[in-house]
This record gives C-alpha cells, structure tokens and sequence, in this order.
C-alpha cells in the first residue's frame, strides 16, 4: 500500500512536470499574441491536452497510412463498392492531392457537424465539444471519442475512396 502511495505520488509530479513543459510555451505563444485573458491555469492545461492529442494522432496517421488504406481498398473489394481506379492520382503532385483531400475533409466536417447537430442521438456526444467554458482556438479539438471515431472514419472512407491515402497525413496535419 505504501508503494502504491509513492508511485502515485511519482506520477502526480511527473504529470505536473509535464504539465509545466508543456504550459511554458503555450503562456508564452498566448502572452506575445497579445491573449492574456487565455493565461488561466483550466485554458492552458485544456490547451496542452489537445496539442497533445493532436500530436499523438498525426504521428499514429503517418505510421498506418498504407495499412489503413490496405484495409479499406480489401473491405471495398468484398462489398463491391465502386471506387476510383488505383492510381488516379499518381501523376498529381503532392500538394495538390493534399489540396483536395484538404476540401474533401472539410465537407465530410461540415456535413457530420450538421448532423450532430441536427440527428438526436448524435447530439449527446457532440454536446462534449459545446462544453468548453473557456473557448480558444483550440475548442474545436475538444470532441467526443465517438464524435472523433465517427469523423476520422467519415475521413478515412473518402480519402480512400478517392485513392488518395497518401494525402492523409498531410491533409489531418494541415486541416489541426
């Protein structure tokens, strides 16, 4: 039990020492952008958590591109579902597939974000992102798990669709 106490204790510091690596540049990037009403302590550990997240799910993205398009092409196969050729977009440059992926994510948001508004027992889970009681920039990552499953799914479909798994990781970092 009393082991149990120190490492609980061990973790607590560890998590305010990241917490305060983590706030340092967050305060200072908010203090030189003339944001001083976003310095309380709830907005930059609210603040840190995303930047967190959002790391942690681009890094995961760029790893597993080609698995996850691997597996999407296979369940299009078995179900019959028309897609787009393989290859359409091999002779595009990079920056433009990572244009239109960027567009065609941006209609799946706004679309799925309608319904969560407007379809009843989506609401409850979009209800999370509406809870913020400090709103900043980064509001629109505090989502829901089903909420961020749902959307990443509705994503994932359309890139691979579309034959565009290579755009993906650029497309989630530049959409954050």
């Amino acid at each position: 039990m009393e082991a149990l106490g120190a490492f609980g204790a061990a973790m607590a510091w560890f998590d305010a020492q990241r917490m305060f690596l983590l706030a340092v540049p967050i305060t200072l990037i908010l203090y030189l952008c003339g944001r001083r009403d976003e310095l309380s302590l709830h907005a930059i550990q609210n603040t840190a958590a995303t930047i967190v997240v959002m790391a942690l799910n681009i890094v995961a993205l760029a790893l597993c591109h080609q698995d996850i398009n691997a597996g999407a092409q296979a369940i299009y196969d078995a179900l019959g579902v028309p897609k787009l050729p393989p290859g359409t977009f091999d002779a595009t440059p990079l920056w433009l597939v990572t244009l239109i992926a960027l567009v065609a994510r941006d209609f799946c948001d706004y679309t799925i974000h309608r319904l969560m508004h407007q379809v009843g027992w989506l609401w409850p889970a979009h209800a999370a992102h509406h809870s913020d009681t400090h709103v900043n920039v980064f509001t629109t990552f505090r989502v829901h798990a089903a909420e961020m499953i749902l959307m990443s799914l509705t994503y994932i479909v359309l890139l691979t669709w579309l034959q565009m798994p290579q755009a993906l990781p650029f497309a989630f970092a530049l959409a954050m």
